[in-house]
């Protein structure tokens, strides 16, 4: 295991043995090492320490071992929460002149002008996947906010940087990763790891990350796709990047945070620490709200569902229940920053809520609980729909505290032929706020040609869905008409989410960006890569930082910036195009039958996000 050098650390990353002349000028004096207070506390008063001029250099060991702050206590007792690394071996190393494998190499927080001496564990053959001293953590709230949006937009450029590479990686090697439902490695975790109740948690492994697969009803997607071969090569070279991240910033094991990856291509997560995550109920990254809100921003959402007799159906799940399902899926894709409502509709229509509402947890319990009260009942009013509709459009767009005032749409689903005789010119003149409208007619029965003129009048998309095709996934794909943005590819707009993770229930607030394949013209969307901020210091601390306030301030008002959506018509026939031909609206009649999914896969990048739903419609999430 060892080098020829024995305990001067591995051959292929010695340890150093002197430290650069400029570094020495900044950090040493005539007697020691210099380590000040402003280096691990915001303490006044707090002392500097001296450490031995050879701390560190030449040999691996356990320097820290009962030296202050950390590791020794002011009597010269051993502290009851000792760090874990106080006791491992370790040097610094020159970066520049240390390839490990399982490297750990670390910048140092004393740092001089062009040069960052970095301390290894590895090289010592010790274990240490978090850092010694958090560099951020003892910032402002102010500070750390732009720190973390930092590492996520590096993050980022990394992540696409690699995509490039993904397909020759594939061929050579293969790509093995560690599953999160099966991950061997994954040792108990304490702390926020587990609930409050500490009835149930994650066991974790901070020396790898774990791929957690898409979960359909109760089945885990591991079909060898190609798309999931690229996913697990991305895994495989993202995680020395994930870790390097970690070590820089996570220095309390039992303290719950995650820096991770959603793909869009197959729905599937991979994150450092490597954890037990196995979702046993469905799941899907593409269907979180913090993947939403990272690739399309804020909006505007009024779903109108058809309630009429025809949509109770049997045998259950009948056609109602799976519009309620599907609506539900679209509130998950929600944040507070975006605003909501619903309208039901048969031969009369009423709504929700008389205006739009801030898509809340609270709201959208609410708003579940509302859809919970309804039957299927009565005939089928376009008319009473829409004029619903566009009284909460009319009472919302011109306040702030009642719309996002950015992109906007309509969800309009029917299964029947419109009872009202309206033409599509009617939504047209009522629509004088731009809102898109996407239109879904579900089952046989459903009339087909209204429906699709109100999309093409409305600059929307018009989608038919077969009574066993994935109405959810479709209807809660909406989203990807905004994602397709080059104004949104071209930002490092970063958009911020609190949620509740699945496992725990424990809060975490995540910095995240989308990331696109930037090889192809129009750019791809391939995924959204976060940080959660408990990477760096747990919410409480953050929380309590005496400009939080302020610093939260910033976080809402970068999260609810505006990137303003729009196509030209060539461009939106290509989008329709990809979801059938039958979509696009040069087309002088409306086929009788579904859109297909076969037509998909030969499609131009231009449209692949609007396809991603179909290319998946025998899915039966509904």
């Amino acid at each position: 295991f060892w080098s020829a050098d024995g305990q001067q650390g591995k051959a292929e990353c010695p340890c150093l043995t002197e430290f650069p002349e400029g570094w020495r000028r900044l950090w040493t004096n005539e007697t020691c090492q210099l380590w000040p207070a402003s280096l691990y506390t915001t303490e006044p008063n707090a002392p500097d320490f001296c450490y031995a001029l050879d701390h560190g250099l030449g040999t691996c060991s356990n320097w820290d071992a009962m030296l202050p702050p950390f590791c020794k206590n002011p009597d010269g007792s051993t502290p009851q929460d000792e760090p874990s690394w106080c006791a491992k071996a370790w040097c610094y190393v020159d970066p520049d002149n240390c390839i490990l494998d399982d490297g750990d190499a670390t910048p140092s927080n004393r740092m001089a002008p062009g040069m960052v001496p970095s301390y290894s564990y590895a090289t010592c053959g010790s274990v240490s996947n978090w850092a010694k001293f958090q560099r951020t953590s003892l910032m402002t709230a102010s500070e750390i906010v732009p720190e973390v949006e930092t590492y996520v937009a590096e993050a980022r450029d990394q992540i696409e940087k690699l995509i490039a590479g993904l397909q020759e990686e594939r061929a050579s090697t293969g790509c093995p990763v560690v599953d999160g439902c099966a991950c061997s490695t994954c040792e108990a975790a304490g702390g926020t790891w587990l609930a409050a109740n500490g009835s149930v948690g994650y066991q974790v492994d901070f020396n790898s990350l774990t791929v957690t697969h898409r979960v359909e009803d109760g089945n885990r997607i591991l079909e060898n796709t190609p798309a999931l071969e690229d996913l697990h090569c991305l895994a495989r070279q993202s995680t020395r990047l994930l870790k390097d991240i970690g070590q820089l910033e996570y220095d309390d094991p039992g303290r719950m945070g995650f820096l991770y990856y959603g793909d869009q291509g197959e729905g599937a997560y991979f994150g450092w620490p490597g954890s037990t995550f196995c979702p046993s109920g469905n799941y899907d990254v593409r269907f979180r709200d913090w993947y939403v809100s990272a690739v399309s921003g804020p909006k505007d959402v009024i779903i109108v569902l058809d309630q009429s007799g025809s949509m109770d159906t049997s045998p259950p799940p009948s056609r109602w229940d799976k519009a309620v399902a599907s609506a539900k899926l679209i509130l998950d894709t929600l944040t507070p920053y975006d605003f909501v409502s619903a309208v039901a509709f048969a031969s009369t229509a009423f709504s929700f809520s008389n205006e739009l509402v801030p898509a809340t947890a609270e709201n959208s319990l609410r708003l579940r609980e509302w859809l919970n009260g309804l039957d299927p009942a009565g005939g089928t009013s376009f008319s009473a729909a829409f004029s619903e509709a566009f009284k909460i459009v009319s009472s919302s767009v011109e306040s702030r505290a009642t719309s996002s005032q950015c992109n906007q749409v309509i969800l309009f689903l029917t299964d029947g032929e419109d009872t009202s005789r309206m033409t599509a010119e009617t939504p047209r003149q009522m629509n004088t706020a731009g809102f898109k409208i996407f239109t879904y007619t579900f089952g046989d029965q459903a009339d087909k040609s209204l429906p699709k003129a109100i999309a093409c009048e409305n600059g929307g998309i018009w989608y038919d869905i077969p009574d066993n095709g994935a109405l959810s996934n479709t209807m809660a794909s909406y989203y990807t008409y905004f994602a397709g943005s080059p104004l949104l590819a071209d930002s490092k707009q970063i958009r911020w989410t609190e949620y509740t993770d699945l496992t725990t229930e424990n809060d975490l607030i995540s910095g995240c960006l989308p990331a696109y394949d930037r090889t192809v013209q129009p750019y791809d969307l391939i995924g959204v890569i976060c940080m959660d901020m408990s990477i760096v210091l747990s919410l409480r601390d953050f929380r309590a930082k005496s400009d939080y306030s302020t610093a939260k301030a910033r976080m809402d008002e970068e999260t609810a910036k505006c990137v303003k959506v729009s196509y030209d018509e060539p461009t939106l026939e290509a989008y329709r195009r990809a979801v059938s031909p039958a979509a696009m609206c040069s087309q002088d009649s409306t086929p009788p039958v579904a859109n297909s999914a076969e037509a998909l896969h030969d499609q131009p990048v231009l449209a692949l996000l609007m396809a991603f739903a179909f290319a998946c419609s025998e899915r039966r999430i509904w």
